[in-house]
């Protein structure tokens, strides 16, 4: 249950059941749907098949960055077990940033690392904005760090414009 469901409002947290491949996954790991069949488990893109690309989770690939579709794992899974991902909602998830702070609002794009960093690439899709329940900068997060992010991996906030 989505912490803002105990209160009686209706979210829009929208958490899939996932299947880890490539490695394990920690909680708050951002991982990518395998579409483009990267992993030897991943043989085609049917619905709800274990082999599928839509079922199947990998670590985020450079080619895809711009286009992919993420989740946050929710919690801790080994490789080729299940777990589930969050793909839209409020998630607590890894960030990170080579100097400097993230400020609350700030737009994040994934890394090839599993993390969310504002240090992403021109034409890099932004999945995540840093959101803070008491609005405080996280101060020069140079290695990953926890912090609680609106996500949504389906269809992105916006574009890195450089």
């Amino acid at each position: 249950m989505h912490p803002t469901q105990s209160l009686g409002f209706d979210t829009s947290l929208v958490r899939r059941r996932v299947i880890v491949r490539g490695g394990n996954k920690a909680a708050g790991d951002v991982v990518q749907l395998d579409l483009a069949q990267t992993d030897a488990a991943t043989t085609d893109n049917n619905i709800a098949a274990t082999t599928s690309g839509l079922v199947n989770a990998i670590t985020p690939a450079s080619g895809m960055l711009d286009h992919g579709l993420f989740a946050v794992m929710e919690s801790a899974a080994l490789d080729d077990q299940k777990g589930y991902g969050i793909f839209c909602g409020f998630a607590t998830a890894y960030l990170i940033k080579a100097s400097g702070d993230i400020a609350a609002g700030d737009a994040l794009c994934v890394t090839t690392a599993g993390n969310l960093s504002p240090d992403g690439a021109l034409g890099r899709k932004f999945v995540a904005v840093y959101a803070p329940l008491d609005g405080a900068t996280l101060s020069a997060p140079t290695t990953r760090t926890l912090g609680l992010v609106w996500f949504n991996g389906v269809n992105g906030i916006g574009t890195h414009a450089g």
